[in-house]
């Protein structure tokens, strides 16, 4: 799992668009 920074992550729990989009984070959401 990548350690990308909480500032990233909070963007992508907001819905705002990111440079890459973390798969973990969705897998993780998806069970």
């Amino acid at each position: 799992m990548s350690t990308d920074s909480p500032k990233r992550l909070l963007r992508v729990l907001r819905g705002e668009p990111v440079d890459r989009a973390p798969v973990w984070l969705m897998r993780q959401a998806g069970r």
